[in-house]
């Protein structure tokens, strides 16, 4: 009978020993976090559950982290594709701020108006050279950076500074004489009024 007792008490410290151990394994892999998390897209969500921020690939297919202006229906409204109001941050017209890749891989940095018009736009060209745009309501006024040729190539290395519409410039322009390639600057000031749009 003591012997049948050592056995049984055994059996019964075997059983918990191996609980409390497999119960104290999980509680420490639950305490780490995990080397890889994967997802089609996150959302931040303020305290009423509105989405303040979105990180995923929007509807126009760029991979995007996206800002905007959660918890004030249509305070940054704006008519998307489908000519609807839209505070979706899945959608373009709906992002305040956005910094993401285009769908042919350009990196862009994006912010818009309360009114949903683009105001500053910075990305890179085809040739991997920078652009920035500052825009208003009716258009781009300031340009900075390339400035590509009527057809576009890999020879383009103008730079400039632009106010539009086209009254003064400021940069510098490449040439080619035989094999070798000069640079030059120039200023270009048109003094004639233009009607503003």
């Amino acid at each position: 009978m003591k012997q049948r007792l050592i056995i049984l008490a055994a059996v019964a410290a075997g059983f918990v020993g191996g609980f409390v151990g497999s119960t104290v394994g999980r509680l420490l892999d639950q305490s780490r976090p995990a080397q890889v998390v994967r997802a089609h897209s996150f959302e931040l969500i303020d305290d009423t559950g509105a989405v303040s921020s979105y990180w995923g690939v929007d509807e126009a297919h760029q991979v995007v982290l996206a800002f905007g202006k959660p918890g004030q229906p249509n305070s940054n409204a704006v008519a998307g594709a489908s000519g609807k109001l839209s505070n979706d941050l899945r959608d373009p017209q709906g992002q305040r701020a956005a910094f993401g890749m285009l769908d042919d891989g350009v990196p862009f940095l994006k912010f818009r108006g309360a009114d949903g018009k683009t105001r500053v736009r910075l990305y890179l060209s085809l040739n991997e050279k920078p652009i920035l745009l500052l825009e208003d309501e009716t258009d781009v006024r300031v340009a900075l950076g390339l400035e590509h040729s009527d057809t576009p190539s890999a020879e383009d290395d103008n730079w400039n500074l632009r106010f539009v519409p086209d009254r003064v410039s400021i940069g510098t322009i490449t040439e080619k004489r035989g094999a070798q390639r000069y640079v030059r600057g120039f200023l270009s000031v048109r003094p004639e009024p233009v009607k503003f749009p």
